[in-house]
């Protein structure tokens, strides 16, 4: 499943992807959603002791928080819990 405005609502918790620094180093980081737009969404989330606000798109959404799902691990972030796992960043 890919993630998108149908399925990722405001404050819900992800993981995504971003550059922190936007020197181009990507690390994932979890966050909560403020706003949902066509290509992707708001999120507010700590960075180090800064609080960040960016937008991220839909392809940089790893998984969302799903008290209803199973407890995973994540392929692809150093994560675990109960996630909805969305596969945007993999080639299809």
């Amino acid at each position: 499943m890919k993630a998108s405005k149908d399925n990722i609502k405001a404050n819900d918790a992800i993981i995504f992807r971003a550059s922190e620094f936007k020197d181009g180093s990507i690390s994932e980081f979890n966050g909560n959603v403020l706003d949902v737009g066509v290509d992707g969404v708001e999120v507010v989330y700590l960075s180090g002791w800064r609080t960040r606000y960016d937008a991220i798109p839909y392809g940089d959404v790893i998984a969302k928080v799903d008290k209803d799902q199973l407890r995973i691990k994540l392929d692809n972030a150093p994560y675990s819990g109960h996630f909805l796992q969305f596969t945007n960043n993999q080639e299809d």
